[in-house]
């Protein structure tokens, strides 16, 4: 069965899957343009600081995907409010294309966003793109690095999201990191680390559920263990690695996780 492989932030594959990419649009736009042309003075003013970030979408010349969004709400700000706009810039001037606003959620609070213009052919005439929203949580002793992939299309109508929680961590990887004590007394304490480390590819299969191109999110987990002293971590000691598959169908609507059902 033949496959496309996509690592999740790796763009070079996304170069060599699409000639052209890499090509920027004529009359790129500026961050100053994209935010006139979005909001008025008037609600950027008091809607506060927004961020943007925008990419050219060089598997439609002349087309950029811009995603906006504020301070993040919620518990540990853990939800945010991103507006997805797809722009065109190959006319007279820069236009909307379409843009809708999704409550972006993710497990810890999200530090920064980026745009993924890898060719995600997901049916015959269907490509998506990707928003990766990157996050940090840490504490006393221990931190975790973290990413997701959710899919977007642009409809006749709409941006419509497809997918979620495809893929994790920079360049495709979760990574938590964690400090502690073994105690092997009341009095005696070792000072130890672990380091777990998953990272996850995207496979576009050659398989239709309801005339879309079958997903599978593949993640290989890691784990690494040793004392700890003033340098650092020493001597580390790893474990097996652990396969695991997730199988993604579409429903008609969007693609659903079949381990979920």
């Amino acid at each position: 069965m033949r496959r496309r492989i996509y690592f999740a932030g790796l763009m070079m594959l996304a170069v060599l899957a699409n000639p052209g990419a890499g090509a920027e649009p004529r009359g790129k736009p500026t961050e100053e343009q994209i935010a006139r042309l979005l909001y008025p003075d008037m609600e950027l003013a008091s809607a506060g600081r927004r961020h943007f970030i925008y990419k050219a979408w060089a598997k439609f010349p002349g087309r950029s995907i811009v995603a906006s969004y504020g301070k993040p709400e919620g518990k540990g700000g853990a939800v945010l409010r991103v507006e997805i706009a797809v722009l065109s810039s190959d006319g007279a001037g820069l236009t909307v294309i379409s843009r809708n606003t999704f409550r972006y959620t993710i497990g810890f609070g999200v530090d920064k966003l980026q745009i993924d213009t890898a060719n995600y052919q997901i049916a015959g005439a269907v490509t998506a793109f990707g928003l990766r929203a990157f996050s940090l949580y840490a504490g006393s002793g221990y931190e975790h690095h973290y990413e997701s992939l959710d899919l977007f299309v642009l409809g006749s109508n709409a941006i419509n999201h497809v997918a979620g929680n495809l893929a994790f961590g920079d360049n495709g990887s979760i990574e938590s990191h964690n400090e502690y004590s073994y105690c092997n007394s009341a009095s005696l304490c070792d000072p130890v680390w672990t380091r777990d480390i998953a990272k996850t590819i995207v496979i576009v299969t050659s398989n239709r559920t309801n005339g879309y191109f079958d997903l599978i999110a593949k993640t290989t987990k890691t784990e690494e263990s040793g004392p700890l002293d003033a340098s650092g971590p020493t001597a580390t000691e790893k474990a097996p690695p652990e396969t695991t598959t997730r199988l993604f169908r579409w429903d008609g609507e969007k693609y659903q996780d079949e381990q979920e059902k």
